[in-house]
C-alpha cells in the first residue's frame, strides 16, 4: 500500500471516530416525558384517574413573572407532574379557606390531598425550592 493511499485510510478512520464521538455526546441531557406530561411541562390532573391512566387536563410550560391562574381544566387537580429538568413550579392552593403556596421542584411530582384546591401557578427559572417558612 502506498504512503499516499495509507494517509487517506487513517484519515477517513479518524473522521468516522471522531463523527462517532460526537453523535454518542450530543444526547439531550434528561429531558423526558412522565405520567403523559411531555416535556418540558408542568401537567395538572383534574381526577386521581387522570393521573393514573397517564391523561393531564392542562398543561403549562411558560415562565411567568406573576402567577397564573388556573382555569377549568387544572384548578382543583388532584395531582401535578413537573418534568422540566432545572424548572420549579410555585403553586398556589387554598386550605381551610387560607391560601398557600408550595414549591415543586424539578422532575417531581405531587399528588395532592383532599380538601386542597390549586388555584395559581408560576414556573421559576430557579431549580432549588426555597427553604424555610
Amino acid at each position: 500500500m502506498s504512503h499516499r493511499r495509507m494517509r487517506g485510510t487513517v484519515v477517513a478512520a479518524l473522521t468516522l471516530t471522531t463523527l462517532s464521538l460526537v453523535t454518542l455526546t450530543s444526547s439531550p441531557a434528561s429531558a423526558t416525558s412522565r405520567k403523559g406530561c411531555p416535556y418540558p411541562n408542568v401537567c395538572f390532573y383534574l381526577t386521581k384517574a387522570d393521573y393514573t391512566d397517564n391523561h393531564p387536563t392542562a398543561m403549562f410550560k411558560d415562565f411567568t413573572t406573576g402567577f397564573q391562574t388556573l382555569g377549568a381544566q387544572s384548578r382543583g387537580a388532584k395531582a401535578v407532574v413537573n418534568t422540566r429538568n432545572d424548572d420549579r413550579a410555585s403553586i398556589k392552593f387554598l386550605d381551610g379557606g387560607n391560601e398557600y403556596t408550595t414549591c415543586l421542584p424539578p422532575n417531581q411530582d405531587w399528588p395532592v390531598q383532599s380538601g386542597i384546591t390549586v388555584t395559581k401557578l408560576r414556573i421559576e427559572s430557579q431549580s432549588a425550592c426555597p427553604t424555610g417558612p
